[in-house]
């Protein structure tokens, strides 16, 4: 009996020693490329940094692009640069091995300044997404009205811009083309008003009423729809937001413990207090 144990035991033993060992062997490697015109990047830096003690280890790519590091047994951040071209991180685990696959791009500045209607300039925030990398999403808070937007790839991308008290604007530009700086005019927000009731008519006390609207953003979720503002109905199921988008597409969701109502899009035109928008609840 104790020799059938020890046996187990040694067998078990075996299994982890070799699980280990096995770990141990797996080589980060990777292809560097250029995202615009695709061709392998030579001589481009790779670091790869062990996330528990913080050593780093080098290397570059070769005259096809390619890199190969020392087996490694301890996840890490394995960092790409070139001269000319914006850095990228990217996390690398020998649980999850595989190879990267780097495109680096040449960075671009966008400059310009947000005002109000009357041409005062505002303090708000610029949100910028890239249509061709997932990966980008910059922002910068405007200082007297100006903002800079740094390490914009090439291609389109879309602006949103935002102030308090004022209706957004999301704007598409083109990063290649020159450009002059870059100038937003923020309106008014507009009011809107509405109740939330049930099938039968009786109206909702505390639903939650979201307003948002929709930018023209397709590949961003988080853009997709920019978000008004969020009101509780009160005893009447009547709700007031304001913060709306001339000329835009509302979307309207009410909710109510498991009770949702259905998505409804309105136009921004409602300016009068007198404007009622209903939501029927499920």
């Amino acid at each position: 009996m104790g020799n059938l144990m020890l046996f187990r035991y040694a067998a078990t033993f075996a299994v982890v020693s070799l699980t280990v060992a096995h770990a141990q062997n797996v080589a980060p490697t990777g292809l560097v490329t250029d995202a615009k015109t695709l061709a392998p990047m030579a001589n481009a830096t790779v670091m790869f940094t062990l996330l528990d003690s913080g050593i780093q280890i080098p290397t570059v790519t070769d005259a096809n692009g390619r890199f190969e590091l020392p087996p490694q047994s301890q996840p890490g951040v394995i960092s790409i640069s070139a001269p000319g071209f914006v850095l990228l991180r990217r996390p690398w685990s020998p649980t999850q091995p595989k190879t990267i696959a780097a495109r680096l791009y040449k960075p671009s500045t966008l400059t310009g300044i947000v005002m109000n209607a009357s041409g005062n300039a505002v303090d708000g925030i610029v949100t910028a997404a890239s249509e061709r990398y997932a990966a980008v999403l910059n922002s910068a808070i405007t200082v007297g009205g100006r903002f800079v937007l740094r390490g914009m790839p090439e291609g389109g991308a879309h602006l949103v811009v935002r102030s308090d008290g004022l209706a957004p604007v999301v704007s598409r530009i083109d990063v290649d083309s020159p450009q002059r700086d870059l100038r937003f005019v923020l309106e008014p927000e507009y009011l809107i008003r509405g109740r939330v009731v049930d099938r039968a008519g009786v109206p909702l006390e505390g639903a939650m009423v979201r307003v948002s609207y929709a930018t023209g953003v397709p590949y961003r979720e988080m853009l997709n729809e920019i978000i008004v503002g969020s009101k509780w109905t009160d005893g009447e199921g009547r709700f007031e937001l304001r913060g709306l988008v001339p000329n835009a597409q509302l979307v309207l969701r009410a909710f109510k413990g498991q009770v949702t109502s259905e998505e409804i899009r309105v136009a921004s035109a409602l300016r009068s207090s007198n404007d009622i928008v209903t939501l029927q609840a499920e």
